[in-house]
C-alpha cells in the first residue's frame, strides 16, 4: 500500500524509489506537489511511472485499438480483417494522440519495428484467420495480441540467453499473479514453444499471462476514452483499489516513445497517515457489477467503505419502475439533498459538496437502481444536442448532484460534466436571449455558464495532458481548447 506523507525535505530523502519496491508500506515518492485551487489544497500524488520495461507492448494504443479497427473494412486498413501495426499509421490516417506523438514524429516507427514489429507482422495474418483466434471471445482475442506483442517485444530477443530472460521477465514476473488464472490465450504458432511446460523458459507464456489479467490498467485519453492497457508494475504493487478512492491515475502522453506515463493524482487533502487508494474500475458502476468484475479481474471482494455502504442497501433498492417519471419526480429533492438551499444559478458556489461516502436516504433509492444512471446521462446528452435547453438545465444539475453521490467532487468525469454544462448554458443564452443581457433569465443563465466554467477549470488538469487539438504548434487537449474559449466568450459579454 500507499500511506502518505508530506513533502518535507526528510519526507524527500527517504522516499526516493520506496514506492512500488515490494515494501508493505511505501512513501510518495519527491516529485509530489501542492495546488492551491478553490477546492482546497490538494496534494498531487508524485508516483510518475512509464510502462515497465519488458512489458511495453501492453501499453501499446494499436493493440488497444486492433479489435475496432477491424470493424471498419470501408477504411481499407484491413486485408482479409487482419490489421497489421503499420497499416494503423499510414499518412493521413486520423491518429489518437498516442500514435500522433510518439508515431508520427521523431522515429517512433523505427523503434516499435526494432522492438517487435519485425518479429511479428509476420506471424500476424495466418495467426488472427486461425480458428482458435476466430472463435475465442473478444477479451481472450486482445489479451492474446497483448501476450504476443510482449514476447515479441520484450523476451525472444533473449530467448537464447537464459541469465539476460530472466533479468528481463523478473519486472513483470515479480507481480502476483491471479488466484484463479484463466488458460492462457492462443498464440502464434512459432510461440506455442513457450507454453511448453518441459522448455527452458518453464513455460514463459503461462507465467505472463497468469499476470496480466490482474495488473492491467486500462489508459484513458484526456476525454475519458480508454484506449489501451497497459501494467505500470510499481503502481499495481503499491496501490490498493477503493471505490470511494482519494487518488487516481491519468495518463500523460510525451514524445519520448515510450508510451504513457501514469501520474497519480489526489483528489482530496491528504494527511500524513492516509492510505493513498485508486480506482481499477468506474465506481459508478452498481455494486454488484463492481463485486463480480473485480473478483473475476483482480480476484479480491472488495470491502471499501462505499461497498460498505452499498451492501447494506442492497435490499433496499426498489426495482425498477415502468416509467421514467419515477426518476425525474426525485430530481428536485436529490438536488436539495447535495445542494441544500443553494439557488440553482449556482451563484457563489466556489467548493462542490463531498457526498460520495454517505448513504442515500431510503425514499432516493430509486436513483440507485442500474437503469437510472444510464437514462440521465443519456437525457442530458440528447438534451443538450437537440437544445432543449430547458430539459439540459433540469437534467444536467440532477446528473451533478448524483455525481456527488457517486464520486470524490475533483474526480475527472465530475470536472468534465461541468464543461458540457457550460456549454449547454452557453447554447442557450445564444439562442434565446444574445445579445440582450438585461433580463434577470438571461443574467442567471450565464452565472450558471459562469460558475460551472470556473469549477471545470479548476477541476480538469490542462498540462501534460494528452493533447487531442493543434493550437499554435502545440498539441493541447480539447478541454483544454474549449474551457479557454469558453471563458473569452464569457469574459466578453461581462464587458
Amino acid at each position: 500500500m500507499v500511506i502518505f506523507v508530506p513533502m518535507t525535505e526528510e519526507a524527500v530523502d527517504c522516499a526516493t524509489g520506496a514506492a512500488g519496491e515490494g515494501s508493505a508500506e511505501s512513501l510518495i515518492s519527491p516529485s509530489s506537489r501542492s495546488a492551491s485551487t478553490s477546492m482546497g489544497a490538494v496534494e498531487l500524488v508524485a508516483l510518475e511511472e512509464g510502462p515497465a520495461t519488458g512489458v511495453e507492448g501492453w501499453s501499446s494504443c494499436n493493440f488497444a485499438r486492433l479489435l475496432r479497427l477491424q470493424r471498419k473494412k470501408s477504411r481499407g486498413s484491413e486485408r482479409g480483417g487482419v490489421v497489421c501495426h503499420r497499416q494503423v499509421y499510414q499518412r493521413g490516417r486520423k491518429r489518437d494522440e498516442a500514435t500522433r506523438r510518439g508515431w508520427k514524429y521523431g522515429g517512433g516507427q523505427l523503434v516499435a519495428w526494432k522492438r517487435h514489429h519485425q518479429n511479428m507482422c509476420k506471424l500476424f495474418l495466418p495467426f488472427t484467420s486461425s480458428y482458435d483466434f476466430v472463435n475465442a471471445e473478444k477479451h481472450t482475442q486482445l489479451d492474446s495480441l497483448l501476450l504476443s506483442q510482449t514476447i515479441a517485444g520484450h523476451y525472444l530477443p533473449f530467448i537464447d540467453s537464459p541469465q539476460k530472460l530472466a533479468s528481463e521477465a523478473t519486472l513483470l514476473l515479480s507481480l502476483l499473479p491471479h488466484p484463479d488464472p484463466l488458460p492462457t490465450p492462443p498464440l502464434p504458432k512459432s510461440l506455442n514453444y513457450l507454453t511448453n511446460p518441459i522448455s527452458p523458459q518453464e513455460n514463459l507464456a503461462k507465467a505472463l499471462s497468469s499476470r496480466g489479467t490482474n495488473n492491467h490498467w486500462v489508459v484513458y485519453s484526456s476525454e475519458l476514452d480508454p484506449v489501451a492497457h497497459a501494467i505500470y508494475p510499481s503502481a499495481s504493487r503499491a496501490f490498493n483499489h477503493s471505490c470511494a478512492p482519494n487518488a487516481i491515475p491519468v495518463y500523460i502522453y510525451g514524445d519520448d516513445h515510450q508510451g504513457p506515463k501514469m501520474q497519480v493524482r489526489a483528489l482530496e487533502r491528504l494527511e500524513k497517515g492516509d492510505e493513498v487508494t485508486v480506482p481499477y474500475i468506474d465506481p459508478a458502476q452498481p455494486y454488484k457489477v463492481r463485486q463480480d468484475v473485480l473478483m473475476m479481474t483482480y480476484g479480491f471482494v472488495c470491502r471499501c467503505p462505499r461497498c460498505s455502504i452499498d451492501q447494506t442497501l442492497q435490499t433496499k433498492i426498489p426495482r425498477s419502475p415502468d416509467s421514467t417519471s419515477a426518476f425525474v419526480a426525485l430530481y428536485p429533492e436529490l438536488i436539495r439533498l447535495v445542494f441544500g438551499d443553494f439557488p440553482i444559478p449556482f451563484e457563489g458556489l466556489v467548493e462542490l459538496p463531498s457526498l460520495h461516502t454517505r448513504p442515500l436516504p431510503d425514499h432516493l433509492l430509486l436513483l440507485k437502481v442500474d437503469s437510472h444512471l444510464p437514462y440521465l446521462s443519456g437525457r442530458f446528452r440528447d438534451a443538450s444536442h437537440d437544445q432543449d435547453h430547458i430539459i439540459a438545465n433540469e437534467t444536467g444539475n440532477a446528473l451533478l448532484a448524483l455525481y456527488l453521490t457517486i464520486y470524490p467532487p475533483a474526480y475527472p468525469v465530475v470536472g468534465h460534466h461541468l464543461l458540457e454544462m457550460t456549454k449547454a448554458s452557453w447554447n442557450h443564452y445564444l439562442q434565446v436571449f444574445a445579445p440582450d443581457i438585461s433580463s434577470a433569465p438571461a443574467r442567471d443563465v450565464l452565472i450558471r455558464a459562469n460558475v460551472c466554467l470556473k469549477l471545470a477549470e479548476e477541476l480538469i488538469p490542462t498540462s501534460q495532458s494528452t493533447g487531442d487539438v493543434l493550437v499554435d504548434g502545440a498539441w493541447e487537449s480539447r478541454a483544454a481548447v474549449e474551457m479557454k474559449m469558453l471563458r473569452d466568450l464569457l469574459d466578453a459579454e461581462g464587458r
